[in-house]
């Protein structure tokens, strides 16, 4: 994960929102200051060359070794800010589940610019933890009300928001 929303930062301390933006700079920097440049790179089975620039995914097809390790070294690199990245956000998820995933807690679809007018009035009781990683809601409002359904925590923490407290 590169970015994290704007409804989940705000479940992250002090310190870790100042070091998740430092990561964000650094990564930046690092990606506008050192990109290598584009190589040659060639297609064993349609035995053809192209030059261009290859994705974190493709090292096979460069033909240099030198160069093959500069590209693998660069994307490691951006790996390791998007791994940093990714483990403060997963603080930040774990901290807003502790805070919202209560039972009896009335939770409300967090709507987003293309959502439909149907998401935005959806409501969910959540009723219990089902097991590990699932949570047991029931929809309230909208046209499958009083449904019970299974979600996975992500899920609820990343789309669903407080609207009144247990």
């Amino acid at each position: 994960m590169k970015y994290i929303s704007k409804n989940i930062q705000k479940y992250l301390t002090k310190e870790n929102l100042k070091s998740y933006k430092s990561l964000c700079k650094q990564r930046t920097l690092f990606i506008k200051t050192s990109r290598p440049n584009p190589v040659v790179m060639y297609n064993k089975w349609a035995k053809r060359r192209w030059t261009g620039i290859p994705g974190r995914h493709s090292f096979y097809y460069i033909e240099d070794p030198n160069e093959k390790q500069i590209w693998k070294d660069y994307w490691n690199k951006i790996g390791f800010f998007c791994y940093k990245i990714s483990k403060i956000e997963m603080s930040a998820l774990e901290e807003k589940e502790r805070i919202t995933c209560k039972p009896g807690t009335m939770l409300k679809y967090i709507s987003g610019r293309n959502d439909s007018d149907y998401r935005k009035g959806l409501r969910f009781l959540l009723e219990e933890k089902s097991d590990r990683d699932h949570y047991s809601l029931v929809s309230i409002g909208g046209h499958s009300s009083f449904e019970r359904r299974i979600w996975k925590w992500k899920w609820v923490v990343q789309q669903l928001e407080i609207e009144i407290e247990a």
